[in-house]
């Protein structure tokens, strides 16, 4: 499944840019997990990386807001348990 696809990683067109629960399913879960881990590694190598002079915005900040992703993907898989907590939805949380 690509990530194209996936509506856990697609950028949301709803309101405030609200998840797009009625499109996200079970499937959605691993692989938006594993892209959001790769975008905070990612991140983490740019502010390793940075040929700049060490900050408190480069280095500290940036490292705050790092796993932004996985966080934004956790809660919105926390919420859809929550809300529809089936047996498939449990076999997918479960990995």
């Amino acid at each position: 499944m690509s990530s194209s696809n996936n509506p856990l990683i697609q950028s949301s067109d709803l309101p405030y840019g609200a998840p797009m629960y009625a499109r996200i399913k079970p499937e959605h879960f691993e692989p938006a997990v594993l892209w959001a881990i790769e975008e905070g590694k990612k991140n983490l190598e740019a502010i390793r990386n940075n040929p700049d002079e060490p900050t408190f915005e480069n280095t500290i900040a940036a490292f705050a807001f790092a796993p932004e992703e996985i966080i934004r993907v956790h809660k919105i898989i926390g919420v859809f348990t929550s809300v529809r907590n089936t047996k498939e939805v449990q076999k997918e949380n479960d990995k």
